[in-house]
C-alpha cells in the first residue's frame, strides 16, 4: 500500500486507526470489569468509549484503558471497563472504537 503513494499511505494512516478486541473472559474489579482477550491492531492511550456489539446489539462503553498491552507478538491483552459489571460485557463480545461506530473520522 505505501508504494501507492500518497493515497496508499493514507489508507495506511486511516486503518492504523482501526482496533478489535474479542473478549474471552471478564472478572470484577471492585467496581470495574477486567477483561481479558484478543487484540487486533493497537488500542490508543487514555481513557476511550467503545462500542460493544453481542449478536448485533450494539451498546456504547464510556470508559475503557487498555490495562495490559499485547506483548512479543502474542494479541493477548486486557482491558479495563470502568463502572461496568462483566455481565455488561460478555465472552464472545467485541468490541470496536465508538468513533467507527458513529462515522466520525
Amino acid at each position: 500500500m505505501a508504494s501507492l503513494g500518497k493515497r496508499g499511505r493514507a489508507l495506511l494512516d486511516d486503518a492504523a486507526e482501526h482496533w478489535r478486541f474479542e473478549i474471552r473472559e471478564c472478572v470484577a474489579d471492585g467496581r470495574d470489569t477486567a477483561a481479558f482477550g484478543i487484540l487486533e491492531s493497537c488500542f490508543p492511550d487514555g481513557v476511550q468509549a467503545v462500542e460493544r456489539n453481542v449478536d448485533g446489539e450494539l451498546v456504547v462503553l464510556d470508559e475503557v484503558a487498555l490495562e495490559y498491552p499485547p506483548t512479543d507478538g502474542v494479541l493477548d491483552a486486557c482491558l479495563r471497563v470502568r463502572g461496568r459489571p462483566p455481565r455488561d460485557v460478555p465472552s464472545g463480545a467485541v468490541l470496536y472504537s465508538a468513533e467507527c461506530g458513529e462515522r466520525v473520522h
